[in-house]
């Protein structure tokens, strides 16, 4: 079992990602913004991170450069979801260090918990 953090300001969403991921036998807390996300980070010490981009106070974009520029911290997976497609997103999450990317508009839990699998399948010792 994995400690996963999901940060997205959508709680309808963070609902059911946390139920999805739940079911996979993982243990999830909710962050409904990056300030909430980075003081769940230390809190609750996620071995995997999901982030939305588009949040108030502080986008995931610069909660993920927040999470990887902390030497406690720049070491744990992050995977960004966001409605938005575009290059220039897509591009500045993985510059930032984001091991996936999932368009929230065209997928939905499923593959989620399926990015999800796959990055604990390339980082075994991240999981445990």
């Amino acid at each position: 079992m994995a400690r996963v953090l999901v940060v997205d300001d959508d709680t309808v969403l963070g609902k059911l990602y946390k139920s999805s991921i739940v079911n996979i036998g993982h243990e999830v807390e909710v962050a409904t913004d990056g300030e909430e996300g980075l003081k769940k980070v230390e809190e609750f010490k996620p071995q995997l991170i999901l982030t939305d981009i588009m949040m108030p106070r502080m986008d995931g974009l610069a909660f993920l450069k927040a999470v990887k520029s902390n030497e406690k911290t720049k070491d744990i997976p992050v995977i960004v979801m966001t409605n938005l497609n575009d290059e220039v997103h897509i591009k500045t999450a993985k510059e930032g260090g984001a091991v996936s990317f999932v368009l929230k508009n065209e997928h939905g839990p499923a593959e989620i918990v399926k990015a999800i699998k796959e990055c604990f399948a390339n980082e075994p010792t991240k999981a445990l």
